[in-house]
C-alpha cells in the first residue's frame, strides 16, 4: 500500500507539473526574426483606454483533423494609457498550419459573447519581422438582458425566433409552436452600459410579424423586457 501510494503521489506531482506551463518568451526582449505586437485596449461604454489589462499571447498549430498544439508564448500588461506591446522571436512559427491569439483579463470584462476574454486570432509571416503589428480591441462589462415572450397561440408548424446583439455576434434562440400559448423567458449576457438590440420574429404565419426593441443595460445588472404577439 505504501508503494502504491508513493507512486500515486508522483504521478499527481508530475500531471501538476505539467499543468505549469511556463512562457517561452520574456516580451520585451528579441534578436534576430522578432514580431512586435502593439495596441491598445479600450471600453466602448466610457469612452476610455483601460489600464492594467493583463495580457496573454498564444500560439495554436493544428496538426491533423483532431490535433492541436497550444504554445504559451508570454504576458504583457497596458500602460497607463491602455497601451500594450510584446515582442518575440517568430523563427519557429513559419511554414506551420496556426495561428496567433491573446487573452485578455481585466475585473469581469469579457470581449466576446462565446469565447469571453480571448481575442480574435490573426496571422503573422516574415513580412512582419521588425514590423510593428498594430491590433485595438474593445473590453466589455458584463449585463443581463431577459428578454419574456408571450404569445396567446403558436400552432405546429410554427415558430417565434429571438435574438440579441449590442453590435457584436449575439444570442440567437428559437420557440417551436405546439398549438399552445407561448410564455418564455430567455437570457442573455450583453454589454453593460451600451445599446443592445432584440429582434422578435414570428415565423410560418400569415403576415410574418417581426418586432423589435432597444435597452440600455447598466453594468453587473439585470433588466427584462417584455415581447408580445
Amino acid at each position: 500500500m505504501a508503494i502504491r501510494a508513493f507512486f500515486l503521489s508522483l504521478l499527481l506531482l508530475l500531471i501538476c507539473a505539467a499543468c505549469k506551463k511556463e512562457p517561452l518568451f520574456d516580451g520585451a526582449n528579441c534578436e534576430g526574426n522578432c514580431y512586435i505586437l502593439t495596441g491598445k485596449l479600450y471600453d466602448p461604454a466610457q469612452g476610455k483606454n483601460l489600464p492594467g489589462v493583463d495580457l496573454r499571447f498564444y500560439y495554436k498549430e493544428w496538426r491533423g483533423m483532431a490535433s492541436s498544439r497550444t504554445d504559451y508564448l508570454g504576458k504583457a500588461a497596458t500602460d497607463a494609457d491602455g497601451n500594450y506591446r510584446f515582442i518575440f522571436d517568430g523563427t519557429n512559427y513559419q511554414n506551420k498550419i496556426g495561428s496567433f491569439y491573446m487573452e485578455a483579463y481585466k475585473d469581469n470584462m469579457f470581449h466576446d459573447v462565446y469565447d469571453g476574454r480571448k481575442l480574435p486570432h490573426f496571422y503573422l509571416d516574415s513580412v512582419q519581422y521588425g514590423v510593428p503589428f498594430n491590433q485595438d480591441f474593445p473590453l466589455y462589462k458584463p449585463a443581463t438582458i431577459e428578454i419574456k415572450v408571450l404569445a396567446g397561440k403558436l400552432d405546429s408548424g410554427q415558430s417565434i425566433t429571438v435574438s440579441q446583439n449590442f453590435g457584436k455576434r449575439g444570442f440567437v434562440k428559437t420557440i417551436s409552436g405546439t398549438g399552445g400559448p407561448v410564455n418564455t423567458t430567455f437570457t442573455f449576457k450583453t454589454a453593460g452600459g451600451l445599446m443592445s438590440y432584440v429582434w422578435a420574429t414570428k415565423a410560418d404565419a400569415s403576415p410574418i410579424t417581426t418586432i423589435q426593441d432597444s435597452v440600455i443595460i447598466h453594468a453587473n445588472t439585470t433588466k427584462q423586457i417584455e415581447i408580445r404577439f
